[in-house]
């Protein structure tokens, strides 16, 4: 199990590092799943601002990619996507680069 979350933390660093963007926009489908976590941990050292959200469903996938054509913002985008999904369990956490000094 270790070895394959190790695996997909790689991946996801290496993802977020070939991002041309500031804003990323991460849908995972469990708060505190393995996908969540990596992210999260991940997002501490990201340069640009990152938002994870959980309990994402096909429509939430599907208005995503709709606002990411219309070349949208993340701030007018999740609420969007919000509403698509219809699901209570919608949760967003947003995640900032930490400073350290």
């Amino acid at each position: 199990m270790k070895k394959r979350i190790s695996k997909f933390s790689k991946e996801a660093k290496r993802l977020l590092d070939e991002q041309d963007t500031e804003e990323v926009l991460v849908m995972v489908d469990f708060l505190f799943g393995s996908p969540f976590n990596e992210f999260s941990k991940l997002a501490a050292g990201y340069a640009g601002k990152m938002e994870i959200i959980t309990g994402v469903n096909l429509p939430a996938l599907v208005e995503a990619v709709n606002c990411q054509e219309d070349g949208s913002s993340m701030e007018t985008v999740i609420p969007q996507i919000k509403r698509s999904c219809g699901n209570e369990n919608f949760k967003r956490d947003t995640c900032r680069r930490r400073k350290w000094r």
